[in-house]
């Protein structure tokens, strides 16, 4: 919903049909930041095509539609391994896909048919970036989108990565890669 449209239209009419008005209220627009989610930690192994756990991002404590504004996805190897920027699918939920381990293939682990999976943003290859402190220690991609969600009752969405890279995440000795997102959100009171 953009600024010059309204929330709660609402036809009023008395009831000899003489009276007839519309109310109308702007929606209050929340921006938020949130904190980052690791998606796959250093004792994720994850190989190609293969999924991560699902892991929670709480928005709020009740159901909230709004949009994911941009993500920023950032990748850090933390031991003697060699720092990977491989092309990732970003899959996003509206109910727990019940992901409980990594390197699964689709709904390998869950019961799930995947009828609540809202879309995924991808990340390719020459997405990664240098990290901001100009360093190679770790790389980031930001995905601007305006990606439209709903959330579970609980105020949740529900994300997987999809490894689309030849290599594996945390499949060598040494290999203490660590994949986050944080989201730029906007929902609607």
């Amino acid at each position: 919903m953009r600024d010059d449209q309204f929330k709660n239209i609402h036809e009023l009419e008395s009831t000899g049909g003489t009276t007839k008005g519309v109310i109308r209220t702007k929606a209050t627009k929340v921006l938020t930041h949130l904190p980052n989610v690791t998606l796959i930690d250093t004792d994720d192994q994850v190989d190609q095509n293969k999924w991560s756990k699902s892991k929670t991002v709480n928005l709020a404590t009740a159901v909230r539609t709004g949009e994911i504004i941009s993500v920023r996805i950032t990748t850090k190897e933390t031991g003697s391994g060699t720092l990977l920027r491989n092309p990732i699918d970003l899959v996003i939920f509206k109910e727990d896909p019940s992901y409980a381990t990594s390197n699964v293939d689709h709904y390998e682990n869950s019961t799930d048919e995947g009828d609540d999976g809202l879309g995924h943003i991808s990340v390719l290859d020459g997405d990664w970036l240098a990290g901001s402190d100009g360093t190679d220690e770790f790389a980031e991609a930001t995905a601007v989108t305006a990606f439209p969600f709903i959330t579970d009752s609980s105020g949740n969405l529900y994300v997987a990565v999809v490894n689309r890279g030849a290599t594996a995440y945390n499949s060598d000795p040494g290999d203490e890669e660590v994949v986050k997102a944080s989201f730029l959100v906007e929902w609607r009171d």
